[in-house]
């Protein structure tokens, strides 16, 4: 049986990103995040794309302030994404509504300027504790891969697997509101299942949880016979080796399973950030397009809209088009309008 693969945040950079020279001129990008009590870390980390990847440079890195603000110095006229971290096993939230690099939206700056308002809005956790046995209810150490079911396809949750004890207790944070499974993975690689069972593909069913919950859930049973054991966690390679999101099923169209958010003040010059939707399979690029009234606003094709003079007492909302290669695209539109105020 394949296993479920594990998609890393990135790389750290250590220095400067080998594909770059040292930039002369630094721009400033601000924001909040809201945190939880799940988020001990409280850092924002800085991601530059190098040889077509997103990295870490952890030089521009910042400390988040008691009061949820930050802020980062970021390379002049470079896009870059942003990430928090949280939780005791590197659960990362990246900025723009997404949990890995490829779904996060990309801020730039322009040079020796200041972006304000670029906000983080980390998802409550909930918290889920299990056991991993085999199949006669004895209790097993297995590796742990919280998953989401993020864009049409179902990601890791964390930088790497957890690895239970030899009780095969284990607790994961789960962000409230969203699509989870979680994967329960023999030490050695060679058996895996989902909580409650399932394909390899997804689970037979998600865990939906509310913010602050702490359930307890049924073991997860790995398909080993009683007396087959696991080589030992010591025997792993120290890191996992990075894994791929599981293909989804085959299909002809691209669906809409969830309506973009707009999140912000409806107020003129205020900043509304639009999420990319939910999509049946992942995008392979997505295109926005705000609406006043109904009808396009020329220009605002991106995720960030600043309210203007002309969209007072107007209802604001956001168009998200999909596109898969090999499948075609989908429309969607926010199902939450915005009534603009004056002030």
């Amino acid at each position: 049986m394949t296993v479920l693969a594990l998609v890393t945040a990135g790389v750290a950079l250590t220095g400067p990103p080998a594909s770059a020279e040292a930039v002369a001129a630094t721009s400033v990008i601000t924001g909040t995040v809201s945190f939880h009590e799940a988020s001990p870390e409280r850092l924002v980390e800085v991601y530059r794309e190098v040889d077509g990847a997103w990295a870490e440079d952890a030089s521009l890195e910042a400390t988040v302030a008691n009061d949820g603000t930050y802020t980062v110095q970021a390379p002049a006229g470079e896009p870059v994404k942003l990430r928090t971290s949280y939780g005791d096993h590197d659960y990362g939230y990246w900025y723009g509504d997404g949990f890995e690099a490829d779904t996060a939206v990309p801020v730039q700056p322009g040079a020796g300027g200041t972006l304000t308002g670029v906000d983080l809005d980390v998802p409550a956790p909930a918290y889920v504790t299990g056991r991993v046995t085999d199949r006669t209810g004895t209790a097993l150490s297995a590796l742990v891969v919280p998953a989401i079911n993020n864009d049409g396809g179902l990601r890791p949750l964390t930088a790497a697997p957890i690895v239970t004890p030899d009780s095969g207790e284990y607790t994961v944070i789960l962000p409230a509101g969203y699509e989870t499974g979680v994967m329960g993975v023999a030490l050695d690689g060679t058996a895996s299942d989902w909580l409650g069972g399932g394909s390899m593909a997804e689970p037979n069913f998600y865990i939906n949880t509310t913010p602050g919950e702490h359930r307890q859930v049924p073991d997860l049973v790995l398909p080993l016979d009683p007396g087959v054991t696991p080589a030992p966690a010591a025997s792993l390679p120290p890191a996992p080796k990075p894994l791929a999101s599981p293909a989804p099923a085959a299909t002809t169209r691209l669906v809409a399973t969830g309506s973009p958010v707009v999140r912000g003040a409806a107020r003129k010059g205020a900043v509304l950030r639009a999420t990319r939707g939910r999509w049946n399979l992942a995008p392979t690029t997505v295109r926005f397009q705000w609406l006043r009234d109904g009808v396009a606003v020329r220009h605002a094709t991106s995720p960030v809209y600043r309210l203007r003079g002309a969209d007072v007492r107007k209802r604001i909302s956001v168009r998200v088009t999909a596109v898969r290669k090999g499948v075609g695209q989908g429309t969607v539109q926010s199902s939450r309008t915005a009534v603009v105020r004056a002030r």
